[in-house]
């Protein structure tokens, strides 16, 4: 996992250049054109690859043990961290814009998604270098009462936007130059009812 960021709010969202035709070259692209363009592209692939994804709010991958466990205190002595069972902790990722919700007494309503992050997982470290961050993601509302939409393609649009790239159809799984992102379901009891919840669980790796 390269640099991975907590409950996905930076981004890195790479533009491309407008190549402008003349009158005379509407149907064909002049050679210098094509040659800028393929250069511009090539860098915007290589930087897609090499960055450091701020995905989970300041945790990256190659930051240091010390770095981590800072951020960790940070976090936990400003209150946006806490507990979520026992001595795991949890924290707010980010919301979604209004999505329709069932619920069997009130009906039909519009609802912001949304998603927490589960410390649930230790961090992996080489020499001393974060090199995996798998972490548990927690939704308000389950995927059994969201309404023409689904918790893990509003998690795969959000992770898609922050890294610039949309992995293949039917996939949750980001192949980089440096580092892999993916994207998993998991089944969760209940801590308070005799039932299971969809929960998710993203994993950064070199």
């Amino acid at each position: 996992m390269n640099k991975i960021l907590l409950f996905l709010l930076g981004g890195c969202i790479i533009g491309s250049a407008i190549t402008i035709f003349s009158a005379q070259n509407k149907q064909k692209k002049i050679p210098t054109q094509q040659n800028a363009e393929s250069k511009q592209n090539t860098q915007q692939e290589d930087r897609i690859s090499t960055i450091s994804p701020n995905i989970l709010l300041g945790f990256h991958l190659g930051m240091s043990k010390l770095e981590y466990n800072s951020l960790i205190k940070q976090y936990k002595n400003s209150g946006k961290m806490s507990i979520w069972d026992n001595n795991t902790y949890c924290m707010h990722w980010f919301e979604t814009q209004n999505i329709t919700v069932h619920d069997n007494s009130v009906g039909n309503f519009t609802s912001t998604q949304s998603f927490s992050i589960i410390f649930d997982i230790q961090p992996k470290f080489v020499n001393n270098k974060l090199h995996t961050l798998s972490m548990l993601i927690e939704p308000l509302y389950d995927d059994t009462i969201l309404v023409q939409t689904s918790n893990i393609i509003l998690l795969k649009n959000h992770i898609s936007k922050i890294l610039g790239s949309q992995p293949p159809l039917n996939s949750f799984h980001w192949t980089f130059s440096t580092y892999t992102v993916n994207l998993s379901q998991e089944k969760i009891k209940s801590k308070y009812y005799e039932k299971h919840y969809t929960y998710y669980r993203l994993t950064i790796t070199k």
